[in-house]
């Protein structure tokens, strides 16, 4: 635990990248399931964040992810 509270900025930054990653590779396939998932990760971001408002992901009129 002190390792984490030490290292806080890091640990941040490591996870926001690997969401950024997962969501650039759940752009690019055309599955489903991939997009829930980070889809779940952005929720819990949110809560980390303690945001008011969650993140809106952005959909066309086909339901694709913009």
């Amino acid at each position: 635990m002190e390792w984490i509270t030490a290292n806080w900025v890091s640990v941040v930054g490591i996870i926001t990248g690997i969401v950024t990653v997962a969501s650039v590779v759940a752009k690019l396939t055309p599955t489903k399931t991939d997009d829930k998932l980070v889809g779940y990760a952005l929720k819990f971001i949110d809560f980390l964040a303690i945001n008011n408002k969650p993140t809106e992901i952005k959909k066309t009129k086909n339901g694709e992810q913009v």
